[in-house]
């Protein structure tokens, strides 16, 4: 055994054959065998025809854009969603564009956005238009939007300038979930089973990592489809119930200055009955703060009288007597309308305040809703309120 040290050459080469050897009888296929139902199935899988991607220059423009700048000369703001349509080559755009001295919100029509041909990704030239303007933009939907406004006529009116801007304003995308949960029966007694329509804010980019808006984003899809199929549940405990139709929507009315407003609608009804019940609930929100905002803390001390006759006196000018008549309070000359129950819905132009039936409806309750411009409105104001920095900022 004192010769042991010149053995282990020939071992390390025996056990090296060896190994080669067991990696080639794994390798080698068996003639004889039967493919597995794994391996088949993977062959399936490479001969099916893969869905095409859709063009990554086109995804990052997708969903809410927020634009500055300049239409003829006046400061305006441009937003604009996008969303992919039953063609993965085209995308829907909705948009609308609003002066800053005024608020008054003008909406644009999309003429050419994206089209997909082959396997290349064509991007003309964005082109939107109005009722009595037409928009062409001088390159495709992107981070610059510059072209020349000509009216419906074809006259050129001027130019405009606007680029993508979210200061004082938040990213976001609005998901839409549609869910059918806990059977029960339908108006006839059939098996049915309820329908349930959410759509929820969600906070995007840097916004979505801020502790003081953690409140308002939505839960992960997993919660939402808990709370859904929970909701379901309480309407129709059992199968023997009438199942539950339910849409919430959710609209964003105002994303500026650092302020967030929007509502949601609610239209719940049962399949066993035509009546209905609708709620509308606002929000407003200080994007610094995270807080929710009511319009009576804007005020300062004693405005709400002034703003009650404000509402009024608008209110006798644009509604019936016969409606007005329903909400008025007090007694001969002295009656006002009472600040709105479900608080003011903020929009570009000023506030609305709704006023009309809470909770069931028939198609049949009289309702109406009136608006305060900021001009109006600004006198009113406390000093240092969030309200007042935006109609500070808008030059009012």
């Amino acid at each position: 055994m004192k010769h042991w040290r010149y053995l282990l050459p020939v071992w390390f080469v025996g056990l090296g054959l060896l190994a080669g050897y067991y990696k080639a009888v794994r390798a080698a296929p068996a003639p004889s065998q039967a493919p597995t139902s794994a391996q088949q199935a993977r062959a399936l899988l490479a001969q099916a025809p893969r869905a095409k991607p859709r063009p990554r220059s086109a995804a990052r423009y997708l969903g809410y854009h927020r634009y500055r700048g300049t239409e003829l000369g006046r400061p305006a703001i441009l937003e604009i969603n996008t969303r992919w349509v039953a063609n993965p080559g085209y995308f829907d755009c909705e948009s609308a564009y609003y002066y800053l001295n005024s608020g008054v919100s003008h909406p644009l029509q999309v003429v050419s956005s994206q089209q997909e041909r082959g396997h290349r990704t064509t991007r003309p030239p964005l082109e939107l238009t109005t009722d009595d303007q037409r928009w062409r933009a001088t390159q495709p939907l992107g981070p610059v939007l510059t072209g020349t406004c000509f009216s419906d006529r074809g006259r050129r009116l001027g130019s405009f300038s606007l680029r993508e801007n979210y200061a004082g304003a938040v990213r976001y995308e609005l998901l839409e979930e549609e869910s059918h949960e806990q059977p029960g029966v339908d108006r006839e007694g059939r098996p049915d089973k309820s329908s349930l329509t959410f759509t929820y804010l969600h906070l995007l980019g840097p916004d979505n990592l801020r502790p003081a808006l953690a409140r308002w984003q939505c839960p992960t899809p997993a919660r939402r489809r808990r709370a859904r199929r929970a909701l379901a549940a309480w309407f129709t405990p059992t199968r023997a119930d009438p199942t539950l139709w339910l849409d919430k929507s959710l609209t964003i009315t105002l994303n500026e200055a650092g302020l967030l407003a929007y509502y949601t609608l609610q239209d719940r009804a049962l399949r066993t009955t035509t009546h209905g019940w609708v709620t509308v609930q606002n929000y407003l929100l200080d994007l610094r703060t995270g807080q929710p905002l009511h319009l009576a803390s804007q005020l300062r001390p004693g405005a709400q009288l002034p703003l009650r006759r404000l509402l009024t006196h608008h209110a006798r000018r644009d509604t019936a007597a016969h409606v007005l008549g329903d909400f008025l309070h007090g007694k001969g000359k002295s009656q006002l309308l009472p600040l709105p129950p479900e608080d003011f819905l903020l929009y570009p132009h000023g506030c609305t305040a709704y006023y009309g039936p809470g909770g069931s409806h028939d198609g049949n309750a009289s309702s109406f809703e009136e608006t305060i411009s900021w001009a109006e409105l600004r006198p009113l104001l406390r000093p240092g309120s969030p309200l007042l920095r935006l109609v500070r900022a808008r030059g009012l």
